[in-house]
């Protein structure tokens, strides 16, 4: 689902709410709203001493997984949620990282996420990785992004303003 018709501003809402959660808890990182890069619609960017994230928010509903759905000699592990495979989001972020390590470069860790706000995980889910990107929801991130990092908060801020100038607000 994209961010258009009657489930944007939910999808919408939900995105704001992980913005402001950081904002309000955690001064070290620097949260941009909605972002335009070239073909890309980057839903946030953090800036935190541990990398910058590019996270792509989703409301969506159902059970969310990893599914194998490779043959008797080959694996190959598919992303659902319900019934329907989004492993496309995959490629998506991973063309918006690409983006941002032009802008940041090499010495910067930038980390491709999709954060999840709706859907169900199970009782024993865990957060997983599916092809360098990691699938998580809200809690999960803020953990992640709160995490001790190599950077300073003087350097959070540079990479920030960086960015800001790469990628103005839509």
């Amino acid at each position: 689902m994209s961010q258009r018709g009657p489930r944007a501003p939910r999808a919408s809402a939900a995105s704001v709410s992980v913005s402001t959660r950081w904002r309000q808890t955690w001064c070290g990182c620097c949260t941009i709203g909605v972002l335009r890069a070239v073909r890309a619609n980057i839903d946030h960017l953090v800036v935190a001493p541990s990398g910058v994230y590019v996270i792509d928010t989703k409301a969506y509903t159902g059970r969310i997984e990893r599914r194998d759905k490779g043959g008797f000699m080959r694996s190959e592990v598919r992303l659902y949620v319900g019934a329907r495979d989004r492993s496309a989001l995959l490629e998506g972020i991973a063309r918006q990282r690409q983006y941002v390590c032009q802008t940041v470069g090499d010495h910067v860790p930038v980390h491709p996420v999709i954060c999840f706000t709706g859907g169900d995980w199970g009782l024993f889910a865990r957060p997983f990785t599916m092809d360098g990107v990691l699938v998580c929801w809200p809690k999960v991130l803020y953990k992640r992004v709160s995490a001790a990092g190599p950077g300073n908060l003087e350097r959070v801020a540079e990479i920030a303003a960086c960015l800001a100038a790469r990628f103005p607000p839509a």
